[in-house]
């Protein structure tokens, strides 16, 4: 009887220790004289769609897979701190990770999962690196 009491704890137990933890982020800005998009996301997935003909937005979230129910909280304060922003320079946009003090670091940039939605006006060129 021990045994299987011991599974069922187990079984119940692992499933919300391995749920992901999440952040979600939205970035909107003027189209101004931006021709070209890069899109600089290493890890996850991206969408692309056609957007408002004035403007560049950018949705999703990034979220991380915590090891214990002990790490959980760090990896919320990891993803947390981690967004995606746009940067512009001159008539070119970076869509590109952002990270903040608790994200830093090898740990921070190389184990979360992004899942980006870009709207951009129709005829934009487009680049995915």
């Amino acid at each position: 009887m021990r045994t299987a009491t011991a599974i069922l704890f187990f079984s119940l137990a692992l499933p919300a220790g391995a749920s992901p933890v999440r952040h979600t982020f939205r970035e909107s800005i003027p189209r101004g004289q931006v021709r070209r998009i890069v899109i600089d996301i290493p890890a996850g997935d991206v969408e692309i769609r056609n957007g408002a003909g004035d403007r560049l937005t950018v949705s999703g979230w990034v979220s991380r897979d915590p090891d214990s129910d002990r790490s959980r909280d760090k990896q919320q304060r990891i993803v947390d701190d981690s967004t995606v922003e746009i940067y512009v320079s001159r008539d070119e946009a970076v869509v590109r990770r952002h990270f903040g003090p608790e994200a830093r670091g090898w740990r921070g940039s190389m184990f979360s999962n992004y899942h980006v939605n870009v709207e951009l006006p129709a005829g934009t060129d487009i680049e995915v690196g």
